[in-house]
């Protein structure tokens, strides 16, 4: 989504918000603090010779907790 859509500029500002959804309570959220525990990072599961560099350089799943429910199992964090 574009920061600024409305802009003429030749350069447009963007922000790319990525969520993730989890399984609660596995993965949990840190109280007072809001931060996704339990998970650390993606891990790439492949079937071939390539895992995409993931092994080398895995991705951070370190995002702040948005909600959860305790009834539907489920967290959600970006």
């Amino acid at each position: 989504m574009s920061v600024y859509p409305n802009s003429t500029s030749p350069s447009v500002l963007i922000t790319i918000t990525q969520t993730y959804s989890w399984v609660y309570p596995t993965v949990n959220c840190t109280p007072n603090i809001r931060t996704v525990t339990g998970v650390t990072n993606l891990t790439c599961v492949t079937g071939n010779s390539t895992d995409g560099g993931y092994v080398t350089h895995p991705i951070s799943t370190a995002t702040d907790c948005i909600s959860y429910s305790t009834s539907l199992g489920m967290l959600t964090s970006e």
